[in-house]
C-alpha cells in the first residue's frame, strides 16, 4: 500500500463514521500516534538516520499503548526493522 493511502486509510480510521472512541484521551492519544505515522513515513522517503525515526516510532508505540495497553517495543522495533531496510 502506497504513503497516500495508507495515512489516508489510518484517517479514516480514526474521523470514520464507524469508529468510536469514547474516551477523550484515547482520541487524543491516536491523533498523536497518526501525526508520527506521518512523520515517520516522511523521514523514511527522506532517508532521516534510523536511530532518529526509531524515537518516533517509540514514541508512537507509547501513544499507541495508551489505548490499548501495554506493547513490546522491542517486539515492535524488531519486526519494522526486520522487514525493512531502514537506513541503508
Amino acid at each position: 500500500m502506497c504513503r497516500p493511502k495508507r495515512t489516508s486509510h489510518v484517517q479514516k480510521g480514526i474521523s470514520g463514521k464507524n469508529t468510536l472512541v469514547t474516551n477523550s484521551r484515547h482520541y487524543a492519544a491516536l491523533s498523536s500516534a497518526l501525526e508520527l505515522v506521518i512523520k515517520i513515513e516522511e523521514g523514511i522517503s527522506l532517508d532521516i538516520p534510523s536511530d532518529l525515526i526509531a524515537m518516533d516510532i517509540r514514541q508512537c508505540i507509547l501513544h499507541l499503548s495508551e489505548v490499548t495497553g501495554n506493547i513490546s517495543t522491542d517486539d515492535l522495533l524488531g519486526n519494522i526493522f526486520g522487514s525493512f531496510c531502514i537506513g541503508k
